[in-house]
């Protein structure tokens, strides 16, 4: 992957950009509603999140989920994404903020995180089986029985005397190209 200043310009903005917009929603909603709903919200948000934190560590149907796929052959990308969302909109409620809040509220709930996580599967970057084999996906070359000895080779067919071979079982090691 190739860097660009543009991207790297981008990332920087959105690193300082965030924080800020999120101070700012918090100092709005401050003015708007007084700092005890404020301080009420923040403890609520962060509980929640810890509660769906320590729900998500304990959900079994997730790792059913990731078994059935594997089962049936199939990537697991699918329940491991939706995962791993309900796991970030966690913690975006336990990180203080209106902004962070909304995006986990709506991260947790499973339907949207396996829709975000369906749309990403399907994607350029998926595990998921799209279009002819690549290298490496065809039938293996077949295997060749026999030993080395220092460094020739000793073909067990010819060395038993069946004559499949020639050259009386020892022949000279494959020349590297």
């Amino acid at each position: 992957m190739r860097v660009t200043p543009f991207s790297c310009g981008t990332a920087l903005v959105l690193l300082v950009a965030y924080p800020v917009a999120e101070l700012v929603a918090l100092v709005e909603m401050t003015v708007r509603h007084g700092p005890a709903f404020t301080l009420l919200w923040v403890l609520a948000a962060a509980a929640a999140g810890f509660v769906v934190l320590r729900l998500e560590g304990q959900d079994v149907a997730a790792f059913n989920a990731v078994r059935v796929a594997l089962r049936r052959g199939e990537p697991p990308e699918v329940p491991l994404f939706a995962t791993l969302l309900r796991t970030a909109g966690a913690v975006l409620l336990i990180i203080p903020g209106p902004l962070s809040d909304a995006i986990g509220v709506l991260l947790v709930f499973r339907p949207i995180a396996r829709f975000i996580a369906r749309r990403f599967a399907s994607g350029p970057g998926s595990l998921a089986p799209s279009g002819p084999p690549g290298p490496g996906a065809g039938p293996r070359p077949p295997t060749i029985e026999g030993e080395v000895i220092g460094r020739r080779y000793v073909d067990e067919a010819a060395a038993a005397g069946n004559g499949a071979g020639g050259g009386g079982g020892l022949q000279a090691p494959p020349e590297k190209g």
